[in-house]
């Protein structure tokens, strides 16, 4: 929604805006055949468990949502996509790395996923536990262990919009993670999560440049400055290998005490002898994303 203004009684008032229909919760949306007024009873009679199957859309019966922002399908994943339409069985396929050399045809939901978290590297187990131990959100997914754009963002709707730039600008597959950090953790626990980032963003160097992008949106209730202690505390350890991989950061934030957290990464990075951009919420996500790319790819001429 973007531009807005303010009406006479001072509330906001969009003049433009765009949005994307997509399925998430469609079935929430449907009229139940059962009737709109209809209580489903206790367990072990008629239940709601399956109801949205049995319901047409109000959009219409031929309502195609289209893909995520950012998303594109192969023609093996577009293929197998009309098989499962096609079928009363479930069919589901996505390419992650069309170069990778290890490969899942699974049978069951629950099975596909234990497979998937057990190929990831060493690290990605480290936040299950301290995920787990903390009231914050500490994910982080392995994509490509010799990756050459890592994220470390803050917040889900960032970690996405971050991560579907990469891929909309064309450097997907050299995407090393995906993950997030939310819920305000405090310095320990961004410390934990930062320093084992860094060392598999710093893993395996080719003399290739790589891009390294840290921050997120806008905070609402995080304490910038105070999250980025931990990261700092991380990058100072870290930093012979961040010059070793030839990594630029590239930090975007904007929320409480986002200034202080900015000009210590700026300063840390003077001290240290390391290449670090700092940019406010003035500054796109996306066009941090651009930036970073653009680095990478200088190395690649």
């Amino acid at each position: 929604m973007n531009p807005f203004t303010f009406d006479g009684n001072g509330m906001p008032f969009p003049l433009d805006i765009r949005m994307e229909l997509d399925d998430t919760s469609a079935f929430r949306n449907m009229p139940s055949k059962w009737g709109e007024d209809y209580e489903f009873p206790l367990p072990c009679e008629l239940d709601d468990t399956s109801a949205f199957r049995n319901t047409p859309s109000k959009w219409g019966e031929d309502c195609e949502f289209p893909l995520p922002f950012g998303r594109s399908l192969t023609s093996a994943e577009a293929h197998i996509m009309g098989l499962d339409e096609g079928t009363g069985a479930s069919l589901k396929f996505t390419v992650l790395n069309p170069k990778g050399r290890v490969w899942l045809m699974v049978a069951g939901g629950g099975a596909s996923v234990i497979y998937a978290v057990l190929l990831r590297i060493e690290a990605a187990p480290v936040f299950v536990g301290l995920d787990e131990g903390t009231g914050a959100s500490l994910k982080f997914t392995v994509l490509n262990p010799k990756g050459r754009v890592w994220l470390m963002v803050a917040g889900g709707s960032a970690s996405v919009i971050y991560a579907d730039t990469v891929g909309d600008l064309g450097f997907a597959q050299e995407l090393g993670n995906y993950g997030e950090y939310s819920g305000a953790p405090n310095t320990a626990e961004t410390y934990s999560y930062a320093k084992t980032v860094l060392e598999c963003a710093t893993a395996n160097p080719d003399g290739r440049g790589r891009a390294l992008l840290i921050g997120g949106g806008i905070a609402n209730f995080t304490d910038v400055a105070a999250t980025f202690k931990g990261i700092i505390q991380a990058i100072r350890e870290v930093a012979p290998a961040l010059k070793a991989a030839n990594v630029r950061l590239f930090v975007r934030r904007g929320g409480p005490n986002y200034q202080q957290g900015l000009a210590a990464m700026k300063a840390v990075g003077a001290e240290l002898g390391l290449p670090v951009e700092v940019y406010g919420p003035e500054s796109s996500m996306t066009g941090i994303c651009a930036a970073a790319i653009e680095y990478v790819k200088g190395f690649d001429k």
